[in-house]
């Protein structure tokens, strides 16, 4: 099991002014578990985004990995996000891989896009990248 709290914050406003982030701070606090069956992992994850400016938001998940090499993992993952309400909502599917760098460092990728998406009709493409650090 972990959580990995994240807070998000804008260096200026102008970004925030032309519509590109949201306005504000942001505190994300998810919690992730993992169980394993030989190179097959799965993953839930669920949780919850804290807003300075707007309403808060549920986030949920499911990843399923398979062990390639002792440090190279890929993954499928369909994740969401949806209001307080949870009537509005966004749902997503991504393709990944998780690199163990070394015993501090694991780099990961992903790319997709969404299923469906509450705020427009068209399918949305995804890119993520990351650095994990394990201590």
């Amino acid at each position: 099991m972990s959580v990995y709290p994240q807070f998000e914050f804008n260096n200026s406003n102008s970004s925030a002014d032309r519509g590109l982030v949201d306005k504000g701070l942001e505190f994300v606090l998810p919690f992730q578990m993992e169980k394993s069956w030989g190179p097959i992992s799965f993953n839930p994850e669920f949780g919850y985004v804290f807003r300075e400016y707007d309403e808060g938001e549920w986030i949920y998940g499911l990843a399923l990995g398979y062990e390639l090499l002792t440090n190279l993992e890929i993954l499928a993952e369909i994740s969401g996000i949806t209001g307080q309400d949870f009537e509005d909502d966004e749902l997503v599917f991504n393709l990944g891989t998780r690199w163990e760098l070394n015993e501090t460092y694991t780099l990961l990728l992903a790319a997709g896009r969404s299923i469906r998406d509450s705020a427009s009709d068209e399918p949305v493409f995804l890119l993520y990248t990351g650095i994990q650090l394990i201590f």
